[in-house]
């Protein structure tokens, strides 16, 4: 039997990935409806969008990400769940509502 293959992105992969998808939709007659290519798109837009805020708060501290910030260091932090939009969210905004713009 063969071994799966894994396919692993990284958040900035994967955020270009759905902007990718996202022009495609926008781009391509011949898929569906102009409704259904537009709504696709909208999501595939605020997916990535998502992805780059997480990359943001990644790159602050990498326990940002993850819902429970205090067990980020546990052997287990990938069996925790993911942030809540709204919290990140929050979290991204505290330190963005910091900076100065000159």
């Amino acid at each position: 039997m063969a071994t799966p293959t894994v396919i692993q992105f990284n958040l900035l992969d994967n955020a270009r990935d759905s902007l990718r998808q996202a022009v495609e939709l926008l781009a391509l007659d011949e898929i569906g409806s102009h409704h259904a290519r537009l709504k696709h798109s909208i999501t595939a837009s605020a997916h990535c969008i998502e992805l780059l805020l997480k990359e943001r708060l990644r790159r602050i501290n990498p326990a940002f990400v993850w819902e429970n910030v205090d067990k980020y260091q546990d052997k287990h932090a990938r069996e925790h769940s993911q942030l809540a939009f709204e919290t990140w969210w929050g979290q991204l905004w505290g330190h963005v509502s910091k900076l100065y713009v000159a």
